[in-house]
């Protein structure tokens, strides 16, 4: 586990463009996960057989000013400022930290059903018991509270700095705006320059998980 202090110092850095060559949207799950073993985990498992090409990639939107002297440079078609990296990464953000919160507190879902179905039906169990959701994870939230849960789960901005060049940087896989990286072992955490909770609820949790090793 990398040492508290290093922890903070990531946390407490501002958004800055001086070090800033990529952003990468991902869950406090993933990051606490980095925190205990130096490296952030690549792609999730692969359960499509049609996305095989994503295993162990890493995405990230690009800062087009820092990769003047690189080869993709004219392959990157947006030049995004600070806030518009920021705003867009917050999307994928959103996603991961959604997606790992259903995975903890209700588990796998069937393929035909989403966290918005669940949200529609979340006064009849019985349609929900049909699809074969675990109804009794899905109560031990709370149904008042579920609605308000979810939608509290916003992510994590990670910023990456210059030392990310010695790696090799792909042209995204299906996004024009992205470019990728196969990393089997995970991102290494020297590679990150600063650490964005983007909302209470992540705050909350990355508190709570420090103060418990502090």
């Amino acid at each position: 586990m990398i040492s508290i202090e290093q922890i903070k110092d990531l946390l407490n850095k501002p958004i800055s463009g001086k070090e800033l060559v990529l952003v990468h949207g991902t869950s406090t799950h993933a990051i606490i996960k980095m925190f205990e073993t130096g490296k952030l985990p690549s792609s999730r498992t692969i359960k499509n057989p049609e996305d095989i090409v994503y295993r162990d990639y890493l995405f990230f939107i690009p800062r087009l000013k820092a990769f003047k002297n690189h080869h993709l440079y004219r392959e990157i078609h947006c030049d995004y400022s600070i806030e518009e990296l920021k705003r867009d990464v917050s999307i994928y953000a959103e996603i991961n930290q959604k997606d790992d919160f259903v995975q903890e507190h209700i588990g796998d879902l069937p393929e035909d059903v989403d966290m918005e179905y669940i949200l529609k039906n979340i006064l009849y169990p019985s349609r929900l018991k049909r699809r074969k959701v675990n109804i009794n994870k899905v109560y031990s939230l709370g149904v008042d509270k579920i609605q308000c849960t979810y939608d509290s789960q916003k992510g994590v901005m990670l910023g990456i700095n210059k030392k990310i060049f010695e790696t090799n940087i792909e042209e995204g896989k299906d996004d024009y705006e992205e470019v990728c990286i196969k990393l089997p072992e995970g991102l290494d955490i020297k590679y990150v320059a600063f650490i964005h909770l983007y909302s209470n609820n992540e705050r909350k949790i990355i508190k709570n998980w420090i103060k418990q090793r502090s």
